[in-house]
């Protein structure tokens, strides 16, 4: 009896120690149930406030109604008050409790993320068509291309600081709480058991709560930069028959003068065009590199975050918003190329439009694009492709080494006077101040000095024939060189046809008169003193040498002139007059 009491009291203590353990269990599953609700009514993350989430201006007036009354209801428009809300001791702890219940707290994050997706698209949105925050809205710039699209990155960038605020706020909660309760030695073994049981548990991280955020934004944005992308790209004659179809049609049309009277030809607009296209790719550029480090910075421990850490050598976390710039950067990239191109391809037809030379339009496009460079932040000296994740083809497509080599190499055949080579080298010089490097400087540096060479000996080579004819030399030098061809040993200079006595006479007389104003060419058409004295000093040594030449044969033994009287200068007085 005394044994089958004793086995009774066992069973019965452990069956009431198992119904204590089961109702406590109960009551820890409602509690985490009640606090789990608790927090979606608190956040307002019920399904109507996450369940029409606009990814485009036109379906947002289908879901603004809806959306309004909610957001109306508990925030106002400057201000949806997450950030506050989440940033509350009790919020944050309440989400480190939850944590328990892996399923509650990976629900409970991925409404959170939804509702902030809906947010920032809503936000983004109603600043492009009605303003936000005060300001104007950002598609009344529709006509600027530059500073439509700048103003767009901007206000996506600023809200990806807030953003990454509110995403590294539940990152770091969880890690905050453990050390402020490990400060009391009885907590500690129940945050160390904590973590064992959350052991094969995966949480949404904070990168990838920041990637939900925005991931709305990329679709809107992306298709917007696109539109103003293909417009700049597209000729003026093809936006003309296209423009009923596209509704984006005046982007890059209008601005800066590109239908004024002083623009109204067609080579000053596709270079306006050009610019704005490199200007959005600097842009772009500039914008991506930020955002990148700004999401590589989410999810990083603050103890081991400091200022001077390089975030480029954090891990990369895959972000839409991101990605969507570099697929931007590339499409931009591309019709910059094409642009370029076909500018270069349409230099004689842009050449009979303007009036200009083909040199002329060439230096002009170059010195417009490294301007541009010069003033963007996206092409400054810290710009590296790999830290913005740039291809091998765009960062190629975007260098001034493409530009120089597209440019130059086009245009370079058509060079007709030593003004268009002068034109030529200036703009490689704009070039090298725009960080042009030393290889492809000295690459072209060559080709312009080869050829401006031969055009200035060529050049030369006519004007002496001309100034040698206007002093009265040349019938005499052409004589020289015809009796050159048939002369032989013993033949008298005076015998051959064109070289008399009197033919000299004649000559050197009206020779000597023309040196007190020797009939060199002025070369005001050329824009370069320094080639201009060149070729001046060259003409006079070229008819010092035939005058040379000429008084030599005459004053020889082989002369046959019975009077010299005729010479009256010999060569160096003849090169001090020259000179003089």
């Amino acid at each position: 009896n005394n044994n089958s009491n004793k086995s009774a009291a066992q069973y019965l203590g452990a069956t009431s120690a198992m119904r204590m353990v089961e109702n406590l269990a109960s009551k820890q599953e409602r509690a985490f149930e009640r606090l789990y609700h608790f927090l979606h009514n608190h956040l307002d993350l019920n399904q109507a406030s996450t369940a029409h989430v606009p990814t485009s201006s036109s379906n947002m007036n289908s879901s603004s109604s809806l959306m309004r009354h909610h957001h109306q209801s508990r925030l106002s428009e400057d201000d949806d008050g997450m950030d506050e809300t989440l940033g509350h001791p009790f919020v944050r702890r309440a989400l480190i409790v939850l944590k328990h219940v892996p399923a509650y707290y990976t629900h409970t994050l991925e409404l959170i993320a939804t509702s902030r997706r809906s947010e920032v698209t809503r936000k983004f949105l109603l600043a492009l068509t009605s303003g936000y925050n005060g300001m104007a809205p950002i598609e009344m710039k529709a006509h600027d291309p530059v500073n439509y699209v700048g103003d767009m990155l901007a206000f996506v960038f600023r809200t990806i600081s807030v953003e990454s605020e509110l995403a590294n706020g539940l990152a770091f909660a969880d890690d905050e709480m453990k050390m402020k309760s490990r400060d009391d030695d009885d907590n500690e073994n129940e945050d160390d058991m904590d973590d064992v049981n959350n052991i094969g548990t995966t949480f949404m991280s904070a990168a990838d709560v920041l990637g939900d955020a925005l991931g709305g934004v990329a679709r809107p944005l992306k298709s917007r930069i696109s539109q103003v992308v293909a417009s700049l790209a597209r000729r003026p004659n093809d936006e003309e028959d296209g423009q009923h179809q596209n509704p984006h049609h005046h982007l890059g049309g209008s601005y800066d003068g590109l239908n004024n009277s002083s623009y109204d030809e067609e080579a000053n607009t596709a270079r306006i065009r050009l610019a704005f296209l490199y200007s959005i790719c600097g842009l772009l550029l500039f914008y991506r590199s930020a955002m990148a480090k700004a999401v590589n910075k989410v999810g990083a421990k603050k103890e081991i975050l400091k200022d001077d850490d390089d975030v480029n050598d954090m891990p990369y976390h895959p972000n839409p918003l991101v990605q969507c710039l570099s697929e931007c950067i590339e499409d931009a990239a591309r019709a910059y190329m094409a642009s370029l191109k076909v500018y270069c391809a349409t230099l004689d037809h842009l050449t009979s439009m303007s009036n200009e030379s083909q040199a002329h339009l060439c230096q002009t496009v170059i010195l417009r694009l490294c301007d541009v460079r010069s003033t963007s932040p996206g092409f400054g000296p810290d710009f590296d492709k790999d830290s913005v994740g740039l291809s091998e083809a765009a960062s190629k497509a975007l260098s001034l080494e493409n530009l120089c080599d597209t440019v130059i190499e086009a245009v370079m055949t058509s060079c007709k006077n030593i003004d268009d080579i002068v034109t030529i080298k200036s703009a490689l010089m704009g070039a090298k101040k725009a960080g042009l490097s030393s290889e492809c400087s000295g690459k072209w540096d060559e080709v312009v000095v080869k050829e401006e060479e031969k055009m200035i000996d060529a050049q030369i080579s006519m004007d002496t024939n001309y100034v040698i004819d206007e002093c009265g030399l040349g019938s005499i030098a052409s004589a020289l060189e015809s009796m050159k061809a048939v002369y032989i040993e013993g033949m008298v200079v005076s015998s051959h046809p064109g070289l008399s006595e009197q033919s000299l006479q004649e000559a050197m007389k009206k020779f000597y008169t023309s040196l007190i104003d020797p009939p060199f060419p002025s070369y005001d058409n050329v824009k370069d003193p320094v080639l201009r004295k060149r070729a001046r000093n060259k003409i006079a040594e070229n008819v010092l040498n035939i005058y040379e030449e000429i008084y030599n044969i005459v004053s020889g033994e082989n002369g046959g002139y019975s009077d010299l009287k005729f010479l009256e200068h010999n060569p160096d007085q003849v090169k001090a007059l020259l000179q003089s």
